[in-house]
């Protein structure tokens, strides 16, 4: 990572997150007119996983590249990290409803990892107020 590598987290983060709230309207506007079908949900799965994966990725790197905190704005990336850590709980609960009605062939509940985002988790306790107990 450079000195510049939050602004290009950020950058990857927006257009990825654009994205994965377009496709969660669209998902939400399906569910509730009851025309949601298997393929979408599988779609959503896709996006989302790609979605959450950047912020994994970069914590990943932020915890075995120490040298890479010199220039990192980690301490803002580390409550970016525990606002998405917010929505992954949310996308959880949404996805198990999904996957509930649409895909039984698959029980949800074995294919998620508690270890899922471990890397952002140890990033947001380690470098974000938010993510300490007062």
């Amino acid at each position: 990572m450079s000195n510049n590598s939050y602004t290009s987290f950020e950058e990857e983060h927006a257009a990825n997150k654009l994205e994965y709230m377009s496709l969660l309207k669209e998902i939400i506007s399906k569910k509730n007119n009851q025309t949601l079908q298997a393929s979408d949900v599988i779609d959503y799965l896709e996006k989302a996983t790609k979605y959450f994966s950047i912020t994994e990725n970069y914590s990943h790197r932020i915890l075995n590249e120490k040298e890479i905190l010199k220039g990192f704005a980690v301490n803002s990336f580390a409550d970016d990290c525990f606002a998405i850590l917010e929505t992954y709980i949310l996308h959880i609960q949404l996805l198990k409803q999904l996957f509930n009605s649409h895909i039984t062939s698959i029980d949800l509940n074995n294919a998620i990892s508690e270890k899922a985002l471990t890397n952002t988790q140890r990033v947001t306790v380690k470098y974000s107020k938010k993510g300490v107990a007062g």
